[in-house]
């Protein structure tokens, strides 16, 4: 039988939050030790929060196909420090911080000693922190409400068998509050991880049927569920009706991501280019089948041996948790189920002996270094902020926009890496960048601000513009001032609005 432990020591609190900030600070994109341009997805998010805290509105001068949330969280960031984006690297860490504090207190809800629930939480940090997905993507975000969902879930399941009703009752709270955080979040980041909290409430009413406890399930879990939701999704829902930006909002995040969609990215593909990109995300991922197979194996463990209906019921979650990034055009939208990790660690862990404070102190040193050596960010295509020469091409990039105080720029032919960053770059245009498959929509916006010279600088990336491109920027007032080969986006031209 589970044994329920809710309560976490103040050190452990510590340690906990240590293992978030170290490991951010060499495996998270958006570390001071990094710089930052390389990463088409949180260079977007940087500057959606950053045109947010500049008073421009989301969604009417500015578009992106994720929530709003997403947008809110990196705009805090960037208030907090908007040039050596400390501010995104200390929220991020708290975000993992905040993952690791309830993997913690699952693994003490599956019989762990708090040692072994730290332990846990070190070895967490290689999927939480996994190299394929550079820390600060919208999967990243979703970490610490799919762990409180697992951990809500997890002390529902362990109360099942029990005669106290009053345990059940404030476990069935704990699980609705969670899963209705994990609904709202992910409704507000990204909408397709619905499911794993649609599963919860599932699966907790389940549960009620057998015990014949409708009325306990309505007033216990889906109040609290509605409530859950409600933290999240009223304050910004009312903001953005104070703003006027809510039907814009549907339009982009919702509409925009059904043509996405739609354009090769998940529909109008065949049967075995779906099934080839299940396999190839479960495969490539490290959250993918070799945590599925080795889940399913060490799934017993978790549970006492007469607990089947809790384990088909956990798998059933699992599988949910899985479905929604199944068929996604790439491996590390499967990122979001990291937290899940923790399931495969809690088994071995218990079979494990104690060893006491000081193997703890050389045992935790030496998975986070491990984390770091394995995952961290001198691998990707970023560099180190130390080791940029001088005339760096990113730098002397950064040196041209930065002629314009605040200056507003367009992504003509691709997305946004983070040019301008330094330079306190704005959107130029409501589609500044193009996102993948609305290539065509995104060039209406871009060439009507164009003629209206709303941009000050137009970037061209991977490749040089076609002669009959720049001609129509010359014709609007733009001229070429750069021309650079850049070690990830390849050619890099840059035209500027003449005075």
């Amino acid at each position: 039988m589970l044994k329920e432990n809710q309560h976490v020591p103040v050190r452990h609190i510590v340690l906990i939050c240590l293992l978030a900030f170290i490991g951010n600070l060499f495996c998270n994109h958006y570390s001071p030790l990094f710089c930052a341009q390389g990463d088409p997805d949180t260079a977007i998010f940087y500057m959606t929060g950053k045109a947010w805290a500049h008073g421009m509105v989301p969604y009417i001068d500015f578009a992106d196909v994720k929530g709003p949330l997403l947008i809110l969280l990196y705009g805090v960031g960037y208030l907090i420090s908007p040039d050596m984006q400390i501010g995104c690297y200390l929220l991020f860490s708290g975000f993992t911080a905040a993952t690791l504090y309830y993997l913690y207190k699952s693994g003490r809800v599956l019989g762990l000693s708090p040692n072994k629930a730290l332990v846990l939480c070190a070895l967490a940090l290689f999927a939480l922190l996994e190299p394929e997905n550079p820390g600060g993507r919208a999967e990243n975000l979703q970490h610490p409400f799919m762990a409180a969902m697992l951990y809500g879930l997890l002390l529902r399941l362990q109360v099942q068998r029990t005669a106290d009703a009053h345990a059940r009752r404030q476990a069935e709270k704990t699980a609705g509050i969670t899963a209705g955080l994990c609904f709202a979040a992910a409704l507000l980041i990204k909408f397709n991880n619905i499911i794993p909290a649609c599963a919860v409430a599932a699966i907790i009413l389940y549960l009620n049927i057998r015990e014949k406890n409708i009325r306990g399930y309505l007033a216990g879990f889906c109040a609290r569920f509605l409530i859950g939701s409600a933290i999240l999704i009223l304050p910004i829902v009312a903001w953005m009706c104070y703003r006027g930006c809510m039907g814009a909002c549907i339009e982009v995040y919702y509409h925009m991501n059904a043509l996405t969609a739609g354009n090769g990215f998940l529909f109008g593909n065949s049967a075995d280019v779906l099934l080839w990109r299940a396999y190839r995300n479960l495969l490539q991922c490290p959250t993918g089948l070799p945590f599925l197979t080795f889940a399913t194996l060490l799934l017993p463990g978790l549970f006492g041996e007469r607990d089947k209906r809790e384990r088909m019921l956990l798998l059933l979650f699992i599988a949910a948790c899985y479905v929604p990034n199944l068929i996604a055009h790439t491996p590390y939208y499967m990122v979001v189920c990291a937290p899940l990790f923790c399931l495969c660690g809690i088994p071995l862990l218990k079979k494990l002996p104690e060893g006491g404070q000081f193997a703890q102190a050389i045992l935790l040193p030496g998975i986070l270094f491990a984390v770091i050596t394995h995952n961290g960010m001198w691998k990707d295509r970023c560099t180190m902020r130390l080791q940029q020469a001088p005339h760096h091409s990113v730098l002397q990039i950064e040196d041209i926009l930065a002629t314009v105080p605040s200056p507003r720029v367009i992504y003509y032919s691709g997305l946004d890496v983070g040019y301008g960053m330094r330079a306190g770059a704005l959107p130029g245009s409501r589609c500044w960048c193009c996102h993948n498959g609305l290539h065509e929509l995104c060039h209406q916006y871009q060439h009507a601000d164009i003629r209206n010279g709303n941009t000050d600088f137009i970037i061209c990336t991977h490749s040089i513009p076609n002669e009959q491109t720049c001609e129509f920027f010359r014709n609007c007032g733009y001229s070429q001032v750069g021309h650079f080969s850049t070690p990830s986006e390849g050619p890099v031209c840059i035209f500027r609005k003449t005075e």
